[in-house]
């Protein structure tokens, strides 16, 4: 045979038109499908002339299909096929007298027949044999396959309609061409009917062959090894076609190419070895004249990876339990590459990876282990590594990277396997990687580390993995089955919606497997849905404690009957409905703070004070501090956050006891650390300890829940052996510093209002200060009890409206609400003018460290004069220390960016980059505004200047404000000497413009303040 092509270049076809052996098997066929006759034997010399009968004639042809070998005949098989058949067949008509082996053609002798006789002539490849390979049987059932393509066995109660014909005794034989040995096998006498390649003999003892497939006779019996009384031939029970439905050749052919009568000529089967049985691979396959396929489903251009079903458009039709890809590659079919078994959903792949079968939710039950690939994204898993679950939570096994192999889900748990083979036995194709593109529905013959070869599909059903990891791993003989698509795979509880849509079952329903092969009976009704989860599928049971969403979320943000920690964090990695699990405690000095998505929950405070001299993130403070993200900063003796640098690249910033560190998800050196040194977004638990080795990912070692971890600067940046992490009771410190007893588990059982002492890392607190009740303020750095005095500026040393500050400075200090006060010794202490609004201005609120200054309300800016553009709101969205100049339009217009180093000034006159040194740049007096916001000078006095040195005060122009201009700070030294800044009445125009007429008097807040032009 010739596997290259599967119509069968082996094939020989001839129409015999004038053979009178073709009239004589007209006439011994003309009952094969009609009743059998009560009591009649035929004996062959009593033979009486036979009529044609047309009726027969057109439902019936004789197909005679040769065995040849090395240029001779060594079997014949006579088959009745239907008219339409043989037309399909696209017999050719030939006339010849010989068989030529090496033109493989053949050419049948014309007798001057009537009736044509197809005469297929099938090849065998050498050498002969006229017996098959030892094993090897046409008496075992040869699979069919129905029109979806699916195996099935044949019944032998079903109407045979492709009966083994024999050879009359009075034919002539054509002995120059034909093995007389076998020849005599095909011509006996004896009756041999086989059902759909031999898998039931009836042996009928009759000398005519009239009434082969009707009701049996009264006394039809199967009488083996006995004689009937009027005649004394024995039963034979020898195979006279053992070639018969087996592969005479290798490769993929056609049916019409087979050697047998059963095969359809437009299935394409493959024959992977000598006398095994042809197996499907493809219905009306177009290569054997079956239609071209209709891309009802075509892929994309662009596709390469395997999808859900749910991911096809609707017009595929496709099942969302299964798993397609495109074996053509773009622009070709979809077709199905795995069918997710029960208890199973289908997992799309991200970032253009491959979907799998897995499941909806991070939680588990049993001990079972698993590949990080059948879990979503959320769950924060590493890409192709194997975990196991322990008590619910899924626990890092090992990674499949180490070894080069992908992560492979089988019978029983999860092995690192290859695209060969990893035991011998026969094995589902599911066993396997998916990018190995074998049919995961196919089972397949293996030898331990050779490619596996395809066995038999599983279609409709499934392969059933038996394999086990111990067996995978010990190099056992694996035997995997398949099974219907409808039944269960393995013990356990299973979701409807896990079964293909065309089992019917309820996807509300959750449904009992007793074991692999049966069928799932009805459990439980889900009145709020089922949930796949691995380990066992369960229903969807309603949770009042679970958290709004997968964010992380402090404890006293839940729901009372979760009873959580409100100092702790927790988060549900399945959202909505999911459990909440704790990830971090926050440590002693520290409180839960929300945060907005997604970072959801962070230990910090409520305030930007800053006390201490250790290093802290930014994102321990409230965002209306407006801290650079992604920050180190360090507290100074003032209690300002100061900036120390900001974490680059895929690093992130992270507070620990004793500093801040930058860092990503890989361990910079070996040894034990805490889940709490790595960033967030490496979702590892903060109370668990993890084994590190220099460069790669750290590995879970165990959980402290529900006691703490406490990290430290020296075990991320130290080598091995020294400042080990440890799990350290929640009631002890950890580290140095003044701690308020609220900042402890209320297990601790310490007043929440009382100022306690850490004297180190696992020391007991000591106390040190009793504050009044809720007066125990929690800050970065030292906690410390409320300062007597309310009056003071909310952030600390920043600046600040008068109109943000507390009520109870109404009664300490005369407040004026336009404006900007400022705290220059600190947290606690009276606030302090810093500068006055001109008239044009209000006060306008402004992110930390700026706090406030004075600027418009609006984005208008008419005239024709520069400004910074910190004087506009912060809608506006203009560029950071930038002068722009205003237009009549109203729309300011850019003129240039104060470089690193210098800061941008608006004074009356214009604007103007100063550098920040804090120092004059020439002699004179000026107002401190000319100065930047970081050299805390008061806007509203006057300072006397000498060139390269600190500006000294010289006078306090409050309640009056002081006019700075833009020459005081010019590089001309003329004009510099000429000009100098003056305290001047806040009631007078400080430039010219145009201000509402409404102002009756000298006010500053409130009031419908526009800016000029207006």
């Amino acid at each position: 045979m010739n596997a290259a092509d599967p119509t069968g270049q082996h094939t020989f076809n001839a129409l015999n038109h004038d053979d009178p052996k073709t009239h004589h098997h007209h006439h011994n066929v003309d009952h094969h499908h009609g009743h059998h006759h009560h009591g009649h034997h035929h004996h062959k010399h009593h033979k009486k002339p036979h009529h044609k009968k047309p009726h027969h004639d057109k439902h019936l042809i004789a197909k005679k299909v040769h065995l040849v070998c090395d240029g001779k005949i060594i079997d014949t098989l006579k088959c009745p096929i239907k008219v339409c058949d043989a037309i399909a067949a696209d017999v050719e008509a030939v006339d010849s007298t010989s068989v030529d082996a090496s033109s493989n053609t053949f050419h049948a002798k014309n007798n001057g027949g009537t009736d044509p006789i197809p005469q297929v002539f099938i090849k065998m490849d050498l050498p002969c044999s006229k017996e098959p390979p030892k094993g090897c049987t046409a008496d075992v059932p040869m699979a069919n396959q129905d029109a979806t393509g699916a195996t099935k066995e044949f019944d032998p109660t079903e109407t045979d309609d492709s009966e083994e014909t024999e050879l009359d005794e009075t034919e002539s034989e054509d002995s120059d061409a034909i093995d007389l040995a076998k020849r005599d096998d095909v011509a006996d006498t004896d009756f041999e009917a086989s059902n759909h390649g031999g898998g039931h003999k009836h042996r009928h003892h009759h000398h005519s062959r009239h009434h082969r497939h009707g009701k049996h006779h009264n006394h039809d019996k199967h009488h083996h090894h006995h004689k009937h009384g009027h005649h004394d031939k024995k039963h034979r029970h020898k195979n006279k076609h053992p070639w018969k439905d087996l592969c005479v050749a290798v490769g993929d052919f056609c049916g019409s190419s087979l050697y047998g009568c059963d095969f359809s000529h437009k299935t394409l089967y493959r024959c992977s070895a000598i006398g095994d049985r042809p197996i499907v691979i493809k219905v009306n396959a177009e290569e054997c004249g079956g239609p071209p396929p209709v891309k009802k489903c075509p892929c994309p251009a662009d596709f390469v990876h395997a999808v859900c079903g749910s991911e096809l458009p609707e017009k595929c039709n496709a099942d969302p339990t299964q798993i397609y890809h495109c074996p053509g590659g773009p622009l070709s079919e979809f077709e199905v590459l795995k069918k997710c078994p029960p208890g199973t959903v289908c997992v799309p792949g991200k970032d253009g990876n491959d979907a799998t079968c897995g499941y909806e939710s991070c939680e588990c039950t049993g001990d079972k282990e698993y590949c990080s690939s059948q879990f979503p994204a959320r769950c924060g898993l590493k890409k192709n590594t194997i975990y196991k679950c322990v008590g619910g939570i899924l626990t890092e096994v090992k990674s499949c990277d180490d070894t080069a192999q992908e992560c492979v889900a089988v019978g029983d748990g999860a092995i690192c396997g290859s695209c060969k083979c990893p035991s011998d036995g026969e094995i589902c194709g599911d066993t396997f990687p998916l990018k190995c593109r074998l049919s995961a529905t196919g089972l397949y013959k293996c030898k331990k580390g050779e490619t596996p070869e395809l066995v038999k599909e599983c279609l409709p059903g499934y392969c059933s993995a038996a394999s086990r990891s111990s067996i995978v791993f010990e190099s056992e003989i694996d035997k995997d089955v398949c099974i219907d698509g409808c039944t269960c795979v393995r013990e356990g509880d299973f979701c409807g919606r896990s079964f293909s849509p065309e089992c019917g079952l309820d996807v509300n329903t959750l449904y009992k497997c007793s074991g692999p092969g049966v069928k799932p009976e009805v459990k439980e009704k889900c009145e709020n849905g089922c949930i796949v989860k691995a380990g066992a599928n369960v229903c969807n049971k309603k949770n009042d404690c679970t958290c709004p969403n997968t964010d992380p979320i402090c404890g006293g943000d839940l729901s009372a009957s979760c009873k959580a920690d409100s100092n702790t964090i927790y988060v549900c990695r399945d959202g909505n409905g999911g459990t909440p699990e704790p990830i971090e405690i926050c440590p002693p000095g520290k409180q839960c703070q929300k945060k907005p998505s997604p970072e959801g929950a962070v230990c910090g405070s409520d305030n930007c004070d800053c006390t201490g001299t250790g290093e802290i993130c930014s994102d321990t403070f409230p965002d209306k501090c407006g801290l650079q993200k992604n920050t180190i900063y360090k507290c100074t003796a003032g209690g300002k956050p100061e900036k120390i640098k900001t974490c680059e690249g895929d690093k992130s910033c992270v507070s620990v006891s004793d500093g801040a560190v930058c860092v990503n998800c890989k361990c910079l050196d070996d040894g034990t650390v805490c889940g709490k040194i790595f960033p967030r977004n490496c979702n590892l638990k903060a109370t668990a300890l993890y084994t590190c080795k220099k460069g790669e990912d750290p590995v879970l070692q165990k959980d402290c829940y529900p006691n703490t971890c406490s990290p430290s600067k020296g075990a991320v940046f130290e080598a091995a052996g020294t400042n080990m992490d440890t799990c350290i009771d929640k009631c002890v410190c950890v580290g140095t510093g003044k701690v308020c007893g609220s900042t402890f588990h209320p297990d601790c059982k310490l007043r929440g209002s009382t100022l306690y002492k850490c004297e180190g890392k696992g020391t007991t607190p000591i106390e040190l200060e009793k504050c009044k009740d809720g007066d125990c303020i929690v800050s970065n750095g030292d906690n410390k009890c409320a300062n007597e005095n309310k009056c003071t500026c909310p952030a600390g040393i920043d600046a600040v409206c008068g109109s943000e500050l507390p009520v109870e400075c109404q009664a300490a200090i005369k407040v004026e609400a336009g404006a900007v006060y400022y705290c220059p010794e600190g947290p606690g202490t009276l606030p302090q003018v810093k500068k006055i609004c001109p008239p044009g201005h209000i006060c306008q609120p402004k992110p930390a460290p700026e706090g406030a200054t004075c600027g418009g309300s609006t984005c208008d800016c008419k005239g024709k004069h520069e400004v910074c553009s910190d004087t506009f709101p912060e809608d506006c969205k203009l560029e950071k220390n930038t002068i722009y100049k205003c237009s009549e339009t109203g729309t300011p217009t850019k003129v240039k960016t104060c470089e690193n180093g210098s800061q941008c000034i608006t004074v009356a006159d214009g604007a103007v980059c100063v550098r920040d040194d804090c120092k004059c740049t020439k002699d004179g007096e000026v107002c401190g505004a000319i100065f930047p916001s970081t050299c805390n000078l008061k806007h509203t006095a006057i300072y006397t200047c000498k060139k390269g040195e600190p500006p000294v005060l010289k006078t306090d122009c409050f309640p009056e404000r002081c006019t700075a201009s833009k020459s005081s700070m010019t590089e001309a030294d003329a004009t510099f000497q000429e000009t100098h800044d003056v305290c001047s009445d806040s009631c007078v125009c400080e430039r010219e413009g145009t201000f509402p007429k409404e102002v009756p008097a000298c006010i500053w807040f409130p009031l419908p303040v526009y800016w000029q032009g207006h």
